[in-house]
């Protein structure tokens, strides 16, 4: 059993070739400079936006141990005592921030299904127009109060409201071209693009540079993944064709 083209499981995977070491390594790369806490803030934000509820459940049930006992040596128990309880903190996280329930340390699979499916038919979805509309990206509590007697009540804690896009645009390169895309001269003003194609192991990523004097393409590059590699790339191949002058 192995993963093939497209993210598929198969039953005879391929052995890897150069190309896909090499694409293995970027992406561990790019998962190595990922900004998770970012990402899981964001991750909030929006699922507390579209009333989505995260309901994560650990099928290894009460466990004593984070890794395996075999065959290879495991850590010290203070590493994997460590690794384990960080592990079920981010599962009652994402529960806790999405008005979920987390079903960790608990051997009884059954009765926590009966009990996500309880929670999951028994809800009132309520919408309402909050006073404060400032987009400062603040965060809004909610809470809701009832009058009769006996009722618990459970809703989510709050949302993050939206920041103010507005202002003067932040200009890194001035815009030196001013949508003048017609040209008397060759390699005066160069344009370029990138595009994504789907193929059979995945998504193929294009960029090219174009001459708006012939129209003709003079340089371009290809990549499993978009990196700014990719854009120079297509620029130097445009560069060592065109040879182009400075004024």
């Amino acid at each position: 059993m192995g993963v093939g083209p497209g993210g598929t499981l198969v039953t005879n995977p391929q052995p890897y070739d150069d190309q896909s070491q090499e694409r293995c390594d970027k992406e561990q790369m790019e998962l190595a400079m990922a900004d998770n806490e970012r990402i899981i803030r964001d991750l909030f934000e929006d699922a507390n936006r579209a009333n989505v509820s995260f309901y994560p459940i650990d099928p290894g049930g009460l466990r004593a141990f984070d890794s395996d006992l075999g065959p290879n040596a495991p850590p010290p128990p203070s590493v994997d005592h460590a690794v384990l309880v960080q592990r079920i903190d981010t599962l009652r996280m994402l529960a806790e921030n999405t008005d979920g329930i987390a079903f960790d340390s608990n051997n009884d699979l059954t009765g926590q299904m009966r009990r996500l499916a309880a929670d999951l038919t028994s809800y009132y979805l309520l919408g309402y127009s909050s006073t404060n509309a400032r987009l400062d990206g603040g965060f809004r509590k909610i809470k809701v109060r009832v009058t009769r007697p006996g009722i618990d009540v459970r809703a989510r804690h709050g949302y993050r409201s939206r920041r103010w896009s507005g202002g003067k645009p932040a200009v890194l390169i001035p815009n030196i071209l001013q949508r003048q895309f017609t040209t008397a001269v060759p390699n005066k003003a160069w344009v370029t693009d990138i595009t994504y194609i789907p193929t059979w192991q995945g998504w193929l990523y294009l960029a090219i540079v174009m001459d708006l004097f012939s129209r003709k393409v003079v340089g371009w590059a290809t990549a499993s993944t978009i990196r700014r590699e990719l854009v120079l790339d297509a620029v130097l191949m445009a560069v060592r064709r065109r040879r182009p002058r400075g004024p």
